[in-house]
């Protein structure tokens, strides 16, 4: 759905139709989004061990090799639509590739008349750690630019590399995730990942010089990199036999943490500046420190005893 999306955009296609498509790609991210973290969670609990945060290094790859491939375009002065072609063809291999290899959730495999009675006060805790993540991320992939840009006056080959350091930060941690939480367990890693975060996000508001909000974006990338698998990896435990309906649920909460990123900071940036914009998702990332004892519920996973117990 997604590449189809993307092939449509290539066509010299009139603006009322680019809603539509639109939509169409929109709905094809969710509906991998959900499906990906699916997939993660059942694969998690077959293996008995931590996983997610592997799947989720696979996303933020595909996002630097996305942002190579616009550089490479331009650098070969290429029409723009080779971008789309390129990425509308290398998703649809990709859903070719791996269609039929996918593994079925055994506890969601009987079908069942009853309506699921999800646990929404656990769905809510998560869904509120995941959101304020998305809001530390999309802020610095809207933002980071603009404030080294704006407020700390970079040279032009430096304006991009606040958001570059995050996403390679957000790749490391999520790299060494699985471990750590097979170490220290889910509550620990979250408790760090927030404060650091957090704390990373005040520097980069106070910083006085560039290189310094870039590290710190960078830094933070560390922290919010894990806030999500953590979330849904806990989240999957509320209610094993309807893994899947929560997580469709709890999925919800990305969006709105995007939404709240990006618009919130422009309005709160055109009223007090570009530094108190970037304040604000670190107290929100902070508060996610409420949610630390939601993690620390043991996980069900049977087939191993060497399962995270955080």
């Amino acid at each position: 759905m997604q590449s189809i999306a993307v092939a449509l955009v290539m066509l010299d296609a009139p603006l009322a139709l680019l809603f539509p498509i639109f939509a169409v790609f929109g709905l094809g991210v969710g509906l991998a989004d959900a499906g990906n973290n699916m997939q993660a969670l059942t694969l998690q609990r077959q293996a008995g061990r931590s996983l997610i945060s592997s799947f989720y290094a696979v996303q933020t790859t595909a996002a630097i090799a996305g942002a190579l491939l616009v550089s490479g375009i331009a650098a070969l002065e290429a029409p723009f639509e080779v971008t789309f072609a390129v990425a509308a063809a290398v998703g649809l291999a990709i859903a070719v590739a791996v269609r039929g290899r996918l593994v079925p959730d055994p506890e969601a495999a009987a079908p069942s008349s009853e309506r699921a009675a999800l646990p929404w006060s656990g769905i809510i805790v998560f869904g509120i750690v995941v959101a304020v993540s998305y809001v530390g991320d999309s802020v610095i992939g809207t933002w980071s630019s603009v404030f080294l840009d704006k407020e700390l006056a970079a040279i032009a080959v430096v304006v991009p590399l606040g958001y570059a350091a995050y996403q390679a930060c957000s790749l490391a941690s999520r790299l060494a995730g699985d471990r750590l939480v097979t170490r220290l367990g889910r509550a620990r890693v979250l408790t760090g990942a927030t404060i650091l975060a957090a704390g990373s996000l005040l520097v980069a508001a106070a910083a006085p010089e560039p290189w310094i909000a870039v590290a710190a974006f960078g830094a933070a990338g560390l922290g919010i990199g894990l806030m999500a698998p953590l979330s849904f990896s806990a989240a999957g435990d509320l209610a094993p036999d309807h893994q899947d309906e929560v997580v469709s649920r709890l999925n919800l909460f990305n969006y709105a943490g995007v939404v709240v990123g990006s618009g919130a900071t422009g309005m709160i940036a055109d009223g007090l500046g570009l530094r108190a914009a970037i304040v604000m998702p670190a107290v929100l990332v902070a508060a996610a420190l409420f949610a630390v004892r939601a993690y620390r519920t043991p996980r069900p996973i049977p087939t191993s005893p060497g399962g995270d117990h955080a």
